[in-house]
């Protein structure tokens, strides 16, 4: 299972969900994306992939198609009828549902940021306690067989 790190793939993400929040179709494949989007399609079926939590994968593709389609969660959950006909079009997530999500994303990126940051310094004030004591023990050791001799 891939490990979400939203802070790496924010821009995928934000362009993925301002994308398939207000497009005209709530469903797309991972080659539609990247044709719409000009990303790379192995970096957008990898970001669907990655982020189940954000991303709904239909089970099977649509008639004449080779992928299955993927959809926002939010935007599913709130399709009118069950199933999807093409001749249908869902309208757009209300403005403050992409904002929720948009908010979501950048708020989890920067709580990352935020931990991995405070992990780096975690350890470096570790690992400087570490060689203090090591110097101190060392240096007190050294003064103490030295002044044996003396």
């Amino acid at each position: 299972m891939l490990k979400a790190e939203y802070s790496k793939d924010i821009a995928i993400l934000l362009a993925l969900i301002s994308h398939m929040a207000v497009g005209e179709k709530s469903q797309r494949t991972p080659e539609g994306l990247a044709k719409d989007l000009s990303i790379p399609e192995e970096e957008i079926t990898a970001a669907l992939k990655k982020y189940k939590s954000l991303f709904r994968e239909a089970s099977k593709p649509k008639k004449g198609g080779h992928q299955n389609p993927f959809s926002l969660h939010l935007r599913y959950a709130l399709q009118y009828e069950t199933g999807e006909d093409e001749k249908n079009i869902k309208p757009p997530l209300p403005t403050e549902h992409v904002t929720t999500l948009i908010n979501l994303v950048t708020g989890l990126a920067h709580s990352e940021k935020s931990w991995n940051i405070q992990l780096i310094v975690s350890l470096l004030a570790a690992g400087v306690a570490v060689i203090a004591a090591l110097i101190a023990t060392f240096s007190g050791g050294v003064s103490v067989v030295c002044g044996a001799c003396s």
